[in-house]
């Protein structure tokens, strides 16, 4: 018979008070805590981002996160309360190998410091202390861009913090350089902590913190299951995306024994930390396949691989007894947020340097203000200003409490420990077979001479060219808007001269020239300077009677000229230009008259070049004239060679008078040599030269065209091509060295 409703609603409550005390006896039963032990592997470290999304669909819970490296990285980013969505987001957009190794943006620099690129390229970069000795740069990157990254990524923890009170309690692992031994980091500024367990050594320059000098963690726990099991965790799920030893067909080069010695040492970690896991724990080793460490752009496809990897029916058996009920799972995520910090606001402001670096000269380059909140993006902004003052490796920040007030501390790492840094490089220009021409450079920079920052460099270049010359660059105030520039400069130079309308060379004369004096000028913010002074000079030219069809007189030249210039310089690259421009203006006025007549010289160099994706254009003009009543050999503009009209022979055309433009067109290849692209391009130009002013003619124009393909060595940027005269001349060239050698 059926039940009358009063009965009914009786077994009803009777029924769900059973499954509430069955439901809570269930969560009074204490849950074991589970450790997510990340380990590192560069671009595959980033597979994690799809084994948490899996544990978050199968309702399991993270207690404790320790990581090395990549592992460290993901595993901080979720630990800060950021939603697995919004980490893969922000990492698919990033390509953490080329931020790694991107070069240094030139256009950040100042001026006087930009100046040095037209000066010769640089394969040797080394600093001498007072007793004499050698220092080596420490690492090929010092991960200044990788440190903006990661303070970008964390900039809702932008202040120290207990790493233990993070919505999830974390450990970041690096490994101190002198001893090799682990180091767990639990508190301080979050993005700095991910930044040292990712030094990989002599990649990244290693991070100085607490009296240690921290590298990548790998080198003695890249999974460090320990660590979460001394946080508290009573099961570990341990992920392993570290790379396979290489076969024994592969050991066949220096760089791939080194790379095996390297996974040699991470594998015996690894394999240690493998041997503590109990039948209690779950070990995850995603099959990545051939995906290597360093191929961030396949990060979509690391994460993709990772969440594949945990469809394992197998594993997700083994998983299924960590989870909880989706209602307990979901109050527990609501506790994993990112915090809504109110910003700082910031009492005072100080600069900290080891000792060679002026606090009171860098200081002009701070833009964040005594009593202002904390501003990430301003001090971003300061912090790439003074790693472009000159000579500086690492900037970091810390606000740290002065009562009840707060001080925003700027930590300044000197390049190295010297106040002297040497620098050689070599340059080969071969126009053909029978022009060839090799230049050494030396260079000397004893910085940091006084508290306004002067500097004094020195430089030096043998070769058929031979050139001396020594600069002092000295602000004048601590500000740095004023300075003073005196040089002296003596140089030897031995150059081709032609018959008229032939392209063979007739014989050789050689020039000495002084030069000294002084400039007196502004830098204009960062994108240039201008400046006005005097300058002696003093010229002889030997004469030549080798060949009867052409004689060069000797010819003696003073002249002490006021001078002034303005320079705009904002390319992003010298050697193959994309983006930016560049403009200088020059003029120079005898004081004193000669044969009646006053010196007068002035001209313009320019430069254009943009961008789409990997293809560029740049247009480039140059315009020169003086009166000049001696000799035309004394003329500083030459026509002929590689960029200078391709094809000719080099310097074949000397004036009084130049005009000179090219357009080029270059495409970045997808074909890259340690981690620098190989750029093909093509060119045209047109110009002359004149021996008077009246003789300019624009119809007298000279054409060539030439093609190329330019690569960045490690001993230089280097071009090689082939250039075509208007009358179908062609001559092959290499040119190993500066491109825009002229822009000085």
């Amino acid at each position: 018979m059926p039940l009358k409703p009063s009965r009914r609603l009786l077994i009803s409550l009777v029924v769900a008070s059973a499954f509430s005390h069955a439901a809570h006896a269930q969560e009074a039963v204490p849950r074991e805590k589970i450790g997510l032990v990340l380990s590192g592997g560069g671009a595959r470290g980033l597979a994690h981002i799809g084994i948490i999304r899996s544990l978050e669909e199968q309702h399991i819970p993270i207690d404790f996160i320790a990581g090395t490296s990549a592992g460290a990285l993901i595993g901080g980013m979720y630990a800060s309360g950021m939603g697995i969505d919004e980490i893969e987001e922000k990492i698919k957009k990033l390509d953490l190998g080329a931020i790694a190794f991107a070069p240094e943006d030139r256009r950040e620099l100042k001026q006087d410091v930009r100046n040095l690129n037209y000066q010769a390229n640089s394969i040797i970069d080394v600093s001498v202390k007072k007793d004499g000795s050698i220092t080596l740069p420490i690492a090929v990157s010092n991960g200044a861009k990788v440190d903006e990254v990661l303070r970008t990524l964390l900039q809702t923890r932008p202040y120290d913090v207990d790493f233990e009170k993070l919505p999830i309690p974390f450990n970041a692992v690096a490994a101190d350089l002198a001893t090799g031994k682990m180091v767990v980091l639990q508190k301080g500024q979050l993005a700095r902590a991910l930044r040292a367990s990712m030094s990989i050594p002599a990649i990244f320059a290693p991070v100085e913190m607490n009296g240690q000098i921290l590298v990548d963690g790998m080198i003695d726990r890249n999974l460090p299951v320990d660590v979460a099991r001394k946080m508290g965790a009573t099961r570990i799920i341990a992920v392993d995306v570290g790379s396979d030893l290489l076969t024994k067909d592969k050991l066949n080069n220096v760089l791939s024994v080194t790379e095996q010695l390297g996974g040699l040492l991470v594998k015996r970690n690894v394999d240690e930390q493998i041997a503590t896991l109990t039948a209690n724990d779950v070990y995850i080793r995603p099959d990545l396949g051939d995906l290597a460490n360093l191929d961030f752009k396949e990060g979509a496809k690391a994460a993709a691989l990772g969440y594949k990897a945990m469809q394992n029916p197998a594993l997700q058996s083994q998983l299924a007894h960590l989870a909880v009920s989706p209602e307990r799972y979901s109050a527990m995520m609501r506790q994993h947020a990112a915090p809504d910090n109110a910003a700082k606001t910031i009492d005072f402001i100080r600069i900290q340097t080891h000792g060679l670096a002026r606090p009171e000269t860098l200081r002009a380059e701070i833009k964040m203000q005594e009593g202002q909140p904390f501003d990430l993006k301003t001090v971003n902004q300061d912090v790439a200003s003074l790693l472009s003052a000159g000579r500086i490796s690492q900037v970091s920040y810390s606000v740290q409490a002065v009562g009840d007030r707060n001080e925003l501390v700027y930590d300044v790492t000197e390049r190295d420990e010297a106040r002297d840094a040497l620098h050689a490089g070599i340059e080969v220009a071969s126009n053909s077979l029978s022009d060839q021409q090799f230049s050494l450079h030396l260079a000397h920079r004893r910085v940091w001479l006084n508290s306004l920052g002067g500097e004094w460099r020195n430089h030096l270049t043998f070769g058929q060219n031979t050139r001396i010359k020594s600069e002092l660059n000295q602000p004048l105030n601590p500000q740095g808007t004023l300075f003073i520039r005196p040089s002296i400069e003596l140089s030897y130079t031995k150059s081709p001269f032609y018959l008229p309308n032939s392209n063979h060379q007739a014989g050789k004369y050689t020039k000495t020239e002084l030069n000294y004096g002084f400039t007196l000028g502004q830098p204009i913010g960062r994108i240039g300077e201008w400046g006005v002074g005097l300058n002696y000079r003093t010229a002889q030219l030997k004469a030549n009677n080798d060949n009867p069809l052409m004689t060069i007189q000797a010819d003696k030249d003073q002249q002490l000229s006021a001078t002034a210039n303005l320079t705009v310089d904002q390319i992003d690259d010298t050697f193959t230009p994309s983006s930016g421009y560049f403009g200088k203006i020059y003029s120079s006025v005898g004081l004193s008259k000669n044969d009646g007549k006053r010196y007068m010289g002035a001209g313009f160099q320019g430069l254009y070049a943009t961008h789409y994706n990997a293809h560029s254009m740049s247009a480039s003009l140059e315009l020169g004239g003086q009166s000049n009543s001696h000799s035309v050999y004394f003329s500083p503009y030459y026509l002929g060679g590689y960029n200078r009209l391709a094809g000719y022979a080099s310097n074949q055309f000397i004036g009084n008078y130049l005009a000179y433009g090219n357009l080029a067109y270059r495409y970045r290849t997808d074909v890259s040599i340690l981690n620098n692209p190989l750029v093909l391009g093509a060119m045209i130009e047109a110009g002359n030269t004149w021996l008077r002013a009246d003789d300019v003619r624009f119809g007298d124009f000279k054409y060539a065209t030439s093609l190329f393909g330019a690569l960045k060595t490690p001993i230089g940027p280097a071009q090689l091509g082939v250039g075509f005269t208007q009358h179908g001349k062609a001559n092959f060239y290499l040119i190993l060295g500066r491109t825009l050698s002229d822009f000085k």
